[in-house]
């Protein structure tokens, strides 16, 4: 057998390994060296010259472009010096001579003879008429035509520069050099321009190096926004894809960047500034691969070479080392058959002969299988005489174990007996001889505890670590009795750490354990009754620590019994009472009786205790302790004290309480039924509640009230009652059913409330539901009932009913101008005086604001309600003063009738507010009846105030402008804003008919807003253009004076156009002055500078005071009093009287509607120099005004 492995076979090949690895090692040292460096030792590496030898290379070649750059710009800024100074030039631009074209031709020609081919075209930009000559003589570029070039080359100070045309579409912009051409006195007369192509500055000098740049190599100038302007390289260089990234202005030196392709460039920058605030970049790029090609060669090169070297030396390594493992094997051999058991075998001197080191490891070989052989034998005597040594003992053990009170008992890993002592085989009634080998389990246990013994011996077999198992099962003897016993169980182990046995030592337990099971049940017995008590039993020892503690308690204090055994008690509860020394006293013998025991648990909760105390003595009779037992008395007297407060509640109550039995007859009543009823206590007590009775309710009443508590024991609801003085009021009513245990009735008990103001109130919200709570007349859900149930009696008895729908004239202007409170009165003055001109079978109902509606019901003719009508329209005629104020209303009216003009409620009401509305139109102070074609009006403002809506986004709605001139020069003065609305379906829609429909609608303000925006942004376009009227009039409604946020307006759409206010001109109505919301958004507008003028002066009504104070600055003249000036005087003098009192107050004046000379005359004679009409112009667009003006002064 061989034991020990012979390692010379693989001795050779590990020197091998060893020396091959070290000298690869270096090897790739050394080349990693050479090619890398090393910084620490200040060593470059080839890479890193190579590296450097490309970046010196490519700076020359850079400082040369960049120079031959710098030389060929500053050789064409000298052609373009050369051109921009020739006499012939300038003088031309300084007369103005018109043939520039040929001037500049000739220029071209002569600096083409020059230099071939060097120019694409020259142009001449004139300063004064923005011309532009070009040469060759085709269209001029279209970028020089573009302002912000022309405002390039004609900036004052530029005298010179070098741009680049990006406006065109070429791929590479050409490269503009532009110089200014000076007149006599220094003035700008143009601007001389040169273009040509940047790659043509780059070309000649990448010819001249293609042979240094390389396969890869490419250069790129670039302008300072990163635009390519020329590139050259190869080919297959310049396919390469461009860096992600340029250099920021000015960034010059050499970097490696990335390539899209992923690898890497060797790159070289230098700028050029070509301008105040430009310049261009060039950069050479070669790639590192090709850069590197020349060094990787070299370093293969100098690898192959190492590696050869190397495996040379490693081939004489190992034939050396076979040579010195060869003596080795003698050794090894001797080795293998001293293990297999030769003891006397040894080395042989001639095996290890010629080798020194071999030999003395031959010769202390044979020396130390020597000492082993000697210690063997020595081993085998000591063995011999620890045999007998080990016999001996084994004797005396026996005897021990045979001696001992418990059984002793060794099982094998099987589980067979291997050693049992004399007591173990007495209990079990069996000779050691027979239990000897036996299976332990099957001999000696129940054959119910097999399974589970045999698991639990199983699971202590392969315990990995030495512990001691203890447990208790029986035993079964000889006899068929069972023993039980206490074993203890620990394992046997051989050197190795293998379990071998079991050791068991077992202790007979039978009669303890049938003792203690006894004393266990009457223990469990006893706390069974101390559990099952309510009440607290409690036992403490001297030190205040629980000894008992039963369920109740526990429960109480939130705890196990178990856990409080042990615990201080004043942990977990605190005695409240004075009685805190009567546990003393019990500790010296007395007893104790506490029926007014307080204390407080862990929760903080007081309990009112009757406890008893008893001294605990033991068998020598020592107090140890006390025993106690408390029954907690808290419900008890809690329950006492409600009773006491619900006697107090009941006397105290706010509502009345009657208590009857179950004959109904009255038991007690509290106070408050003597304050509501009359009735006093001994007054009530014994008679029934029938003494309360009203009259007001029948027996069915009563009837179901008394089934209801039958049947759900409790009554409640409203009940009419009457008090003791005759007076009948609400009730609102509880009675209860009070049952005994058995369900028997024993009590009712009756609670109530006086509901008198409840009742009020509710006819008070009643009476507001349906009623204005201002004037007092039915409102708008009364009316509609009374219109209901006048239609169905009409249509029972064949008779007509009219609706009538009032509507006060300008009642709005008194709420605007005197406020709301004089509105409110003269709302209740005016209703109060038609209520008692209505008949008392008709309705009149205030619908909201100054709206009224008048049902007349049961019409037998229509003059009847004609005549109902007048009388309203007289009262509403009448002067009234209100707080002073001496005001003057009318009204008008819509009438409908049933069943003519409607079937329902909502259509008389509807077509009756057309018919009003339509009188109104008419002139106010009017009545109407209902058309149809009322309804087919309505619809049609219904349908344009729809199509309004979407108006303004679908851009339906546009602004003409009218100018306005001096009636003596003719010349533009202004022009005013005229807004104009053209519908997809509808057509033209004229101003006059949906003004007044926005107005009403509610969107006058966003379509002043947007035609007040516009306006200003045409104003602004103008005057960009080079043109523009002095000021812009736009109108303004009534309702945008009365918004707040107008002037925020107006200085927003300013701003937005860049405008001054002076620009704009607002023009208003004549009822904006009596409008004093309005008065003070004037004041505002004129603040910011804006003009104020009034428009179409005369037609309406203003008050000469509000004239003289307000900032106006024009009054326009009415095109109705302007049109029949030739044929009516009274016109002539209304003009005169106009232009008379404008010069007076120091306004201007400005006329409307001038359509004839004759017209024109009149005003001028009187002192009006300003007008607009047909004489001069229709309205027009913005682009059409533009043209017709264009030559006139503005």
């Amino acid at each position: 057998m061989r034991l020990l492995p012979s390692a010379t076979s693989s001795l050779s090949a590990r020197i091998s390994l060893v020396f091959s690895g070290c000298i690869l090692a270096t090897i790739s040292l050394l080349v990693a060296v050479w090619y890398y460096g090393f910084s620490p030792a200040g060593l470059d590496g080839a890479r890193d010259l190579r590296i450097r030898e490309i970046i010196a290379t490519q700076s020359i070649q850079a400082d040369a472009r960049i120079n031959q750059l710098s030389s060929d710009l500053r050789e064409r800024r000298g052609d373009l010096l050369m051109l921009a100074s020739s006499p012939t030039l300038v003088t031309a631009l300084a007369d103005g001579r018109t043939a520039l074209d040929r001037v500049v031709a000739e220029a071209f020609e002569r600096i083409e003879r020059a230099y071939p081919d060097r120019y694409l075209d020259a142009m001449l930009l004139e300063a004064s008429t923005g011309h532009i000559h070009r040469a060759p003589s085709d269209d001029p570029a279209p970028s020089i035509r573009r302002p912000h070039w022309r405002d390039a080359l004609l900036t004052p100070g530029v005298t010179e520069a070098i741009l680049l045309d990006y406006d065109t579409s070429s791929d590479t912009p050409p490269l503009i050099l532009a110089r200014q051409i000076l007149g006599p006195s220094g003035n700008i007369l143009g601007a001389l321009v040169l273009r040509m192509a940047p790659r043509d500055l780059l070309e000649p000098l990448a010819r001249a190096d293609e042979t240094l740049l390389g396969p890869s190599g490419r250069i790129a100038l670039t302008d300072s926004n990163g635009r390519v302007l020329a590139r050259q390289g190869t080919p297959a260089a310049l396919a390469t894809p461009p860096p992600p990234a340029h250099p920021r202005r000015g960034i010059e030196g050499s970097f490696l960047e990335p390539r899209a392709d992923g690898g890497r460039d060797i790159t070289t920058y230098r700028y050029l500034p070509v301008g105040t605030d430009a310049g261009w970049s060039l950069a050479i790029r070669r790639h590192q691969d090709e850069a590197f090609e020349y060094i990787v060669d070299r370093r293969n090169r100098v690898l192959l070479l190492s590696l050869s070297l190397a495996a040379l030396f490693l081939l004489l390594v190992r034939l050396f080392a076979r040579r010195l493992t060869r003596k080795l094997r003698a050794l090894t051999t001797t080795a293998e058959r001293i293990a297999a058991g030769e003891a006397w075998v040894r080395v042989s001197p001639a095996a290890t002969e010629g080798t020194e080191e071999l030999a003395r490891l031959a010769r202390s070989f044979n020396h130390m299988a020597a000492q082993v052989d000697t210690r063997r034998q020595s081993l085998e005597i000591e063995v011999a005489e620890r045999t007998r040594e080990l016999a001996a003992e084994k004797s005396a053990i026996q005897q021990y174990l045979d001696v001992a009170g418990a059984i002793i008992l060794v099982l094998d890993p099987a589980g067979r007996v291997q050693r049992i002592n004399r007591i173990g085989c007495e209990i079990l009634g069996r000779d050691e001889a027979a239990l000897l080998g036996s299976d332990w389990f099957a001999l000696c246990l129940p054959p119910r505890l097999h399974a589970d013994v045999r698991a639990a011996f199983d699971a202590l077999i392969s315990e990995p670590h030495d512990t001691v198992s203890r447990y208790e099962n029986p035993v079964l003897t000889a006899r068929g009795e069972e023993r039980i016993i206490a074993w203890a169980n620990t394992l046997l182990r051989d050197p190795d750490g293998q379990t071998t046995a079991i050791l068991a030592s077992g202790l007979d337990v039978t009669e303890a354990r049938t003792a203690a099971a006894a004393l266990r049940s009457a223990h469990d017995l006893l706390h069974t009754v101390i559990d099952t008590s309510p009440d607290w039993i409690y036992a403490k020892d001297r030190q205040q620590r629980y000894i008992l503690v039963n369920q109740a308690m526990a429960t109480a204090i939130g705890q196990s019994p178990q856990a409080l055994i042990g615990q201080p008690a004043a942990a977990h509860v605190s005695t409240a009472a004075v009685d805190d020394d009567s546990d003393p006293r019990v500790f010296a013998g007395q007893s104790e009786h506490l029926p007014l025991d307080q204390v407080r648990d862990a929760s903080g909760r007081v309990h009112v205790f009757d406890t008893y105390k008893r001294p605990l003595k033991d068998p020598d009779g020592r107090i140890t302790g006390l025993l106690a037992y408390s029954r907690d008395t808290t419900a008890q007297r809690r329950m006492e004290a409600q009773l006491r407060l619900w006697a107090k509640v009941f006397e105290c109550s706010s509502e009345g309480v009657m208590i009857t039995d179950a004959a109904h007859r009255i038991l007690t009543v509290n106070r408050a039924f003597t304050e509501i009823t009359g009735y006093t206590e001994a007054e009530a007590v014994g008679r029934t509640p029938r003494l309360l009775s009203s009259g007001r309710h029948d027996a069915a009443f009563y009837d179901a009230m008394h089934a209801t508590l039958a049947g759900e024991d409790r009554w409640q609801g409203e009940i009419w009652n009457r008090r003791k003085n005759g007076e009948i009021y609400p009730q609102w009513l509880t009675i209860n059913a009070v049952r005994d245990p058995d369900g028997t009735l024993t009590h009712l008990v009756g609670v109530f409330s006086d509901i008198s103001d409840i009742k009020h109130s509710e006819a008070r919200l009643e009476h507001l539901a349906h009623h204005d709570p201002l004037t007092g007349l039915p409102n708008r859900l009364l009316l509609l009932d009374r219109i209901a149930h006048s239609i169905e009696h009409a249509r029972r008895h064949q008779h007509q009913l009219a609706v009538c729908f009032i509507d006060l004239d300008n009642f709005k202007h008194v709420n605007d101008s005197l406020g709301h409170h004089v509105g409110d009165a003269l709302l209740k003055a005016i209703a109060t005086e038609l209520q008692r001109h209505v008949r008392s079978e008709d309705t009149l109902s205030r619908i909201g604001g100054d709206e009224f509606v008048l049902l007349v019901d049961r019409v037998s003719a229509i003059a009847g309600v004609e005549h109902i009508v007048h009388k309203l329209l007289g009262v509403l005629r009448e002067p009234r003063s209100i707080e002073g104020h001496q005001l003057y209303l009318s009204g008008s009216i819509g009438i409908s009738l049933f069943p003519q003009d409607g079937d329902d409620a909502a259509a008389l009401i509807q077509h009756a507010d057309s018919a009003m509305y339509d009188a109104k139109q008419l002139g106010k102070n009017r009545y109407r009846y209902y058309t149809q074609s009322l309804t087919d009006g309505a619809l049609h403002r219904l349908r344009i105030e729809s199509a309004l809506r979407e108006a303004a986004l679908h851009q339906q709605l546009t602004l003409v402008y009218q100018p306005q001139v001096d009636l003596l020069s003719g010349a533009l003065v202004g022009v005013e804003a005229l807004l104009r609305w053209q519908h997809p379906q509808l057509g033209p829609i004229a101003p006059d008919v949906f003004i007044p429909i926005a107005e009403a609608a509610g969107l006058i303000n966003e379509i002043g807003a947007w035609v007040l925006d516009t306006a200003c942004q045409q104003l602004a376009a103008w005057d960009a253009d080079g043109w523009s009227p002095q000021r812009m009039a736009v109108n303004v409604s009534v309702h945008q004076l009365r918004q707040a946020d107008l002037p925020d307006q107006v200085r927003k759409a300013l701003d937005r156009a860049r405008l001054p206010a002076s620009r704009l001109e607002l023009e208003i109505t004549e009822s904006a002055i009596a409008d004093q919301r309005g008065v003070e958004t004037i004041h505002q507008l004129a603040g910011l500078g804006v003009a104020i003028s009034i428009d179409d002066f005369g037609t309406g009504y203003s008050s000469l005071a509000y004239l003289k104070k307000l900032p106006i600055h024009t009054l326009k003249i009415d095109k109705s009093f302007v049109t029949d000036l030739s044929t009516d005087p009274n016109d002539e003098a209304i003009v005169r009287s106009v232009i008379a009192l404008a010069s007076d107050l120091g306004l201007e004046t400005l006329a409307e509607g001038v359509e004839t000379d004759a017209h024109r005359d009149f005003l001028v004679t009187h002192g009006c120099r300003r007008g607009q009409g047909y004489l001069f112009d229709r309205p027009m667009a913005a682009d059409s005004l533009r043209q017709r003006y264009r030559n006139t002064p503005a």
